[in-house]
Parts: structure tokens; C-alpha cells; sequence
């Protein structure tokens, strides 16, 4: 008889990950519960069942179809889709807007239920990058440093409230991680499977969002990089050429397959286009116009070999860039973005505690991690060329999300601080303290984390001093509104000015009014005063617009949440006090 002991093999220490995962499933499944659609995901549910059931890609063109086709099926299989298709004429140039209307008309109050489950379907590939995170930083830091970095993603304000919502964002940032862990996976070691998965990762960046149009350039750029400086041989370059093209190729095929290779071929001159990039006009950004600038060339003669929704969509976001769209920053209208936007916003919406990591990386442990792998580099690559290539499209500027693949970059970074502060004398009391800081700080506003602001700046209640649209208030709240509205019906007649334009708050309240249908001019034209004594139920988007002017510098009764004030108004009294409002530039 044998007794000699069994040799140990080695743990991986994963606990910290299934933690992690744990908690982050049921934070986003919390916030996804007690939010309501946000004001994109009014379009992107009922595009994506019209998709499923019709063949119809042009709703919500400006961004692919997997991730919104992909949350819809649930909600198709319980019955939540269109009772018959709408005809093209009556959907319009933005199709998306025609059919959330049709949804609500079609469903009601089901519509949030619906609402939840699509997102419910979304929570996975949150987790999966948690995992794939988590993979990324022990390989290039250990385990240190992969435990800090999805404390982080998990805890992340941005991440609480993109993981369950139905803009392709969140999906688009996990995507293109996976693209680019499988890019270097190939660099290292050029097999078919290797070549297979990143042509389907590829795939799946450019099926989640345009941004990562880029993606394809930056990989050949890389290639070309690593390729000079580690490879000799011209033979290994020749056969990398068409390993490239092997998963280009796979990547064109799935994008074709997703669209049902819906207007695949169609010459470039059949195309009528809005953008002045593509149509040659010029344009005010009011005006519709159409035309091809390729009409009359030999360009115009070529096949388009991607679905035509395709560059549709395309064409109808560069239009929007160029339109130079009303922005808001500091208290601060303009009719164009600004160029210094979205670093400024990623200060104003990470908590502080992310900061001093990195001011404690600096002065305590610079000198220890001046040396940067190749596998670092190239990891941080694209989220950087998304940060650069969106902060340059100063037409508008509304959204923070956009440049989400960038927070993902500040992660990955601060792994590398914590790994390094971890071996320092007092160290690991820094990163524990300024963890612990960010959890907290995040988890204070749940489920309002879209809402969240530093505490640098007094936190979410000043929040729209400082940025507007989708980094303040989409309209999530709503479910906060209403329940406070049935539990208090003598307070009425209630009035609210919500985040959302043309919603259809009248039908689910009978005593609720839409807010605007009962302001007056008093302060000027393009300033606004209540017209009804009652109870006015204020959203904090509303105080960065002129509809808002009024309500800014007034003290309200009571605030139900962070993006939600209640005010008391009597008309009889409030014309003395009209000239209280503050004006935003």
C-alpha cells in the first residue's frame, strides 16, 4: 500500500472572482429593476424586436443590431413584439422614434416589464468582462493587481449603469477587450484557432457599435509594429498577410449574416446620404438634405460590400457630429462640443479615491514601474484611440459613454498601481483604504448610479451644474416618481417636467400632466415660469434647460432622489419671485 501523500496541486486563488461576480450580478440586476428606460432605450427595444420579426435594420441604424436584437428575444418569445409592420413612409428618416410610440401604444404599462427583461439579458456580458478583465491584469500583473481591477469595474458608477441598459456601449467596451486579448493571444501564437477567434471577436466589435470602425486599422498597425520589431523573416510576414485576411474575410461574412446580407452589393451611387462627408452638401444641421458626392465618379460604380443599413447608419451618425448639436459643460450652452469634454467628465464622474491611487502611484512607487510590456501597450491601445478619435468630434457633445473603452484603460492602469503600492512600505494600507473609498462611494447611490458625481464637486445633488443628457438624467427615475405620486394623490394635481421630450406620462397617472404643456413666458423668450398651482415634480436634466429656469435657485420641498426635486407652487404668489431664476449661458 501506497503511503506516500498525494502531491497538492497548486489553487488558483479565484475566490475574490466569484465574490465579485456574485455581487456585480446582483447590483445590476438591482439597478436594472428600479430604473426605468433611459431616453436611447425607447428606440433600441422596439428596433430590435422589428428586426427579429420583420428583417428591418433601418431603426436605430446608427448602431448595429446584435446587441439590441440580442435583448429583444426574450421579450419576443413572451409575446412583447409589433402586431403587424409599419410602412416606410410613416417610419421616417429616424424610425426609431415612430416605433417606441407604437410600443407603448401597442403594450402600456407592460413595456416595463419587457423593459427588464431585454436588460436582464444584457447582464451577462457585463460578467464575462469581469472574468476577461480579470484574466487581462493577473497575466500582466497577478492577482493583486486583477483583484483591484474588477473591484473597480464592478463598483464602477459607469459600469452600474451601462451593464444593464440597452445602448450597446457597455457590450461595445467588453467586446473590444476580447478583440484585442485575442489579437495579442494570435501575435504570440499564429494557429487557425487563433486566427478564427479574432476574426469573430472583430466581428463582434464592429457588430456592437461603429466606434470601433477604428479597430481593424489599429490591429494592422499593430501587427506592422511587432512585426518589425520582432519578426525577421519575410516568409512569417507573407503568412500573417493571409492570416489577416482569413479573419477579415470572417468578420465581413458575420457582419453580412447579421444584416441578412440585407442590401449587400449595392452600388455607392444608389446610396442617397445626409452627411456633408458623404453627400457633398453642405448643411445648417436643421435642414434635411440628401445627395452622393460619388454619383458622377468611377467610385460610384463599385459594389458596397456591408448591408446597406449599414452605411446608412454610419452616414446618420457623422451627420449628427456635423451638426454642432446643442452641448452643455459648466453651467455652459453652446452650440458645439468641446474638445477638452470627456477628460474633464472622467473627473467628474469617477469617485476621488481612483485619483489618489494614482497620485500615490506616482510619488511613492514611479520609479518601480517605468518599464511598460508590449502586452500593456497593445492592451491599452484601442481604448485610447477611441478617447482621441471621440474628443476630436466636436459637433456635440452629450454623452461620457461614448468613450466608456477608455475607463476600461484607467482600470487596467490602476491594477498596475495597486500591484506596485502593494510591495511598498504602508502600501497595502493605501490601496485597501482608497478601494474601499470607491466601493463605498459608488455603492451610496444605488441604483442611481447614472447620476453619480465626485465628491469633489459636493457629489450627485450638484451634479447638473457640471454636465447634462445621459452623464446626469435619462429619465430612470421614473419609477421613483410615480410610486410617490399613488402614494400621495391628495398632493396633486401633479405636474412634471421630465428628462424624456414627447413622453406619455398623462396616460399612466390620470392627475399627472406633462409639466411643459403648462409653463408661460415671463422671464424673456426663451425662459419659462409655471402657468398651474400644484405640485411640480422636477428632473434634474430639466434644471440645465430654459424650461428649468425657474426652478434652479428655488429651494424645493423635498428631493426624492438624486435627480428628482418637488416643488409646491402657487401662481397666485410666484410672479413676485420670478425674477429668482438663473440664468445659464
Amino acid at each position: 500500500m501506497n503511503n506516500r501523500p498525494r502531491p497538492i496541486k497548486p489553487q488558483k486563488p479565484r475566490s475574490w472572482l466569484k465574490t465579485v461576480l456574485f455581487v456585480q450580478f446582483c447590483l445590476l440586476t438591482v439597478n436594472n429593476a428600479l430604473t426605468a428606460p433611459g431616453w436611447d432605450e425607447w428606440g433600441h427595444l422596439p428596433s430590435g424586436l422589428y428586426h427579429l420579426q420583420f428583417g428591418e435594420y433601418r431603426p436605430s441604424c446608427v448602431n448595429p443590431p446584435l446587441v439590441r436584437s440580442v435583448a429583444a428575444i426574450p421579450v419576443w418569445l413572451v409575446g412583447g413584439g409589433f402586431d403587424k409592420q409599419i410602412s416606410n413612409e410613416f417610419l421616417g428618416y429616424r424610425p426609431e422614434r415612430a416605433l417606441a410610440n407604437r410600443f407603448f401604444n401597442q403594450h402600456g404599462l407592460w413595456v416595463f416589464l419587457y423593459f427588464f427583461l431585454a436588460r436582464e439579458m444584457l447582464v451577462p456580458v457585463t460578467l464575462f468582462g469581469t472574468w476577461l478583465l480579470f484574466s487581462v491584469c493577473r497575466d500582466l500583473y497577478g492577482e493583486i493587481g486583477a483583484n483591484t481591477a474588477i473591484s473597480l469595474w464592478t463598483f464602477s458608477p459607469m459600469v452600474l449603469t451601462y451593464g444593464p441598459s440597452l445602448v450597446p456601449d457597455q457590450s461595445a467596451m467588453v467586446a473590444g477587450l476580447w478583440c484585442i486579448v485575442s489579437f495579442r493571444a494570435w501575435l504570440d501564437q499564429k494557429t487557425l484557432s487563433s486566427v478564427l477567434k479574432v476574426g469573430f471577436t472583430l466581428f463582434l466589435s464592429l457588430a456592437s457599435k461603429f466606434t470601433w470602425v477604428v479597430m481593424p486599422v489599429l490591429l494592422i498597425a499593430i501587427w506592422l509594429v511587432d512585426s518589425r520589431c520582432f519578426v525577421k523573416q519575410r516568409m512569417a510576414w507573407r503568412s500573417d498577410a493571409k492570416q489577416i485576411v482569413a479573419a477579415a474575410l470572417l468578420c465581413l461574412f458575420l457582419l453580412n449574416l447579421l444584416y441578412e446580407f440585407s442590401g449587400t452589393g449595392k452600388q455607392l451611387r444608389e446610396f442617397q446620404f445626409a452627411s456633408e462627408t458623404l453627400s457633398g452638401l453642405g448643411h445648417d444641421g436643421k435642414t434635411l438634405q440628401f445627395g452622393n458626392k460619388f454619383e458622377n465618379s468611377w467610385w460610384g460604380i463599385l459594389p458596397v460590400p456591408v448591408p446597406s443599413a449599414m452605411l446608412e447608419g454610419i452616414d446618420i451618425q457623422r451627420r449628427d457630429f456635423e451638426s454642432e448639436l446643442d452641448s452643455y459643460l459648466f453651467g455652459k450652452r453652446q452650440n458645439r462640443g468641446w474638445i477638452h469634454y470627456y477628460i474633464v467628465g472622467m473627473f467628474l464622474k469617477e469617485p476621488v479615491a481612483i485619483w489618489l491611487l494614482f497620485g500615490g502611484w506616482f510619488f511613492l512607487g514611479r520609479d518601480k514601474s517605468l518599464n511598460w510590456s508590449k502586452q500593456e501597450v497593445y492592451t491599452f491601445i484601442p481604448g485610447v484611440a477611441v478617447f482621441v478619435l471621440v474628443s476630436s468630434q466636436t459637433g456635440f457633445n452629450h454623452h461620457l459613454r461614448y468613450v466608456l473603452p477608455a475607463f476600461l484603460v484607467l482600470y487596467i492602469l490602476a491594477a498596475k498601481a495597486a500591484s506596485v503600492l502593494w510591495n511598498l512600505p504602508w502600501g497595502k494600507g493605501l490601496v485597501v483604504i482608497f478601494l474601499s473609498w470607491y466601493c463605498a462611494s459608488s455603492l451610496l447611490l444605488v441604483p442611481w448610479s447614472y447620476a453619480y458625481f465626485s465628491e469633489a464637486i459636493g457629489g450627485s445633488s450638484n451634479g447638473w451644474r457640471y454636465m447634462d443628457n445621459s452623464n446626469l438624467d435619462w429619465g430612470q427615475d421614473l419609477y421613483t416618481a410615480l410610486m410617490w405620486v399613488y402614494q400621495n394623490p391628495d398632493s396633486g394635481p401633479f405636474y412634471v417636467l421630465y428628462s424624456l421630450p414627447q413622453a406619455q406620462i398623462e396616460s399612466v397617472v390620470p392627475s399627472l400632466y406633462d409639466g411643459r404643456n403648462h409653463l408661460e413666458t415671463q422671464l424673456g423668450e426663451s425662459s419659462f415660469v409655471p402657468a398651474k398651482s400644484g405640485t411640480w415634480i422636477v428632473f434634474s436634466q430639466i434644471l440645465t434647460q430654459p424650461e428649468g429656469t425657474w426652478f434652479r435657485n428655488k429651494t424645493p420641498e423635498f428631493e426624492l432622489s438624486p435627480t428628482i426635486r418637488v416643488y409646491r407652487v402657487d401662481v397666485a404668489s410666484k410672479l413676485s419671485h420670478a425674477q429668482d431664476g438663473e440664468k445659464i449661458e
